[in-house]
């Protein structure tokens, strides 16, 4: 059994290209960006691609609604695994003081500036 998914990556994560080619590239429903600069269109569930075209989706006439089992819900839950190779969770904050002397140093600055003029 294959399992599927859609991982959200940040903006400050993505590769830095002078020109995005998704603007041009008239993809009707997904646009995914690939590491070498280039693209790949997609279609929305319920869609699929028009044969002449690859850019163009059309809609599926009979389609089933995606369902997922109760026991493959509770096993993608508790599915804690380390071994991913994919981007990992960075917690933002916590032990780290960088937004307190960010501060600091600011209100110095200013009261220095205060007793210049």
């Amino acid at each position: 059994q294959t399992s599927h998914a859609l991982a959200v990556i940040q903006e400050q994560m993505q590769p830095q290209l002078a020109k995005n080619p998704c603007e041009e590239s008239g993809c009707s429903h997904l646009c995914l960006l690939s590491a070498g600069g280039s693209y790949t269109c997609m279609c929305s569930y319920g869609y699929k691609p028009v044969e002449d075209n690859s850019t163009a989706c059309e809609k599926i006439s009979n389609i089933r609604p995606f369902t997922v089992s109760d026991s493959d819900a509770a096993e993608l839950s508790d599915d804690k695994s380390e071994s991913n190779d994919g981007p990992q969770k960075t917690p933002i904050g916590g032990d780290d003081n960088t937004g307190l002397i960010v501060g600091l140093v600011i209100f110095f600055l200013f009261l220095l500036l205060v007793a210049i003029f």
